[in-house]
C-alpha cells in the first residue's frame, strides 16, 4: 500500500515527466472514508474508497503524475501528487479539524475571507427579502461558484429552483447541501417535503 504525502519528490516528478502520458487505474482510500475526490479542475470524481475507471483516471493523471484533492467535512483537505506508474492502492489521511483550532487560529487567520462570505450571504438575504428574484438567482449562482463548499449556496439554489417549478434541480441542490453539511437537520426536512412526505 502506498501512503501519499502532500507532494512528490523532485526526482519522482522528473522521472514521471519522462513517462508516456497514459492514464493509470488505481484505488483511492481515505481516513475517514467517504471523502470527496476532485480533480485539480474541480470535477467531483467520487467518494472514497473508489476504484477509478479509465475515464476517472484520465481526469487525475497527466504526464505520469496523479494530482487531485481530497475533502472531508471537519477535516483538513489534502492536495495529492504521486507518481502514477505502478500505483495500485493509495491511502490519504485527512487530519480532523478541532473546533478549538478553528476558533483560535483559522477564524483569526481567515477573518477577511469569513467576513466576505458573511457579507455575500447578507446581500443574498436582502435581495430575497426585497423580492428581486432575477438578481437573487444570479447572485446565488455567483455565491456557489465563489464558495463551492458552503451548503448555504445550495440551499438557496434549491429555493430558486422550487420557485421556478424545477423540483429535480431543487432536489439535486438539497442533496449537495446535505453532503456539505450533514449536521443541518433542516436539509433533510426539506428533502422529505420535496418527496411529498412529512418533515
Amino acid at each position: 500500500m502506498f501512503r501519499a504525502s502532500a507532494f512528490v519528490s523532485h526526482a519522482a516528478l522528473v522521472s514521471a515527466l519522462l513517462l508516456p502520458a497514459c492514464a493509470s487505474r488505481f484505488k483511492i482510500r481515505s481516513i475517514p472514508e467517504g471523502a470527496e475526490v476532485r480533480s485539480l479542475a474541480g470535477d467531483v470524481i467520487g467518494k472514497t474508497p473508489i476504484e477509478l475507471s479509465d475515464d476517472q483516471s484520465a481526469k487525475l493523471v497527466e504526464n505520469g503524475i496523479a494530482s487531485f484533492r481530497v475533502f472531508a467535512i471537519g477535516h483538513e483537505s489534502r492536495l495529492v501528487m504521486a507518481d502514477a506508474s505502478g500505483l495500485r492502492d493509495l491511502q490519504v489521511s485527512l487530519p480532523k479539524i478541532e473546533a478549538s483550532l478553528f476558533k483560535s487560529d483559522l477564524a483569526q487567520d481567515y477573518s477577511k475571507d469569513l467576513n466576505a462570505v458573511l457579507r455575500d450571504a447578507f446581500v443574498l438575504q436582502k435581495l430575497m427579502l426585497e423580492g428581486k428574484n432575477s438578481d437573487f438567482a444570479a447572485r446565488v449562482e455567483t455565491f456557489k461558484k465563489n464558495y463551492p463548499q458552503m451548503a448555504f449556496g445550495y440551499l438557496l439554489s434549491a429555493q430558486v429552483a422550487l420557485s421556478q417549478g424545477k423540483k429535480t434541480e431543487a432536489r439535486a441542490s438539497l442533496e449537495r447541501a446535505k453532503v456539505l453539511d450533514p449536521a443541518d437537520a433542516s436539509i433533510e426536512q426539506n428533502l422529505k417535503l420535496l418527496r411529498g412526505g412529512q418533515p
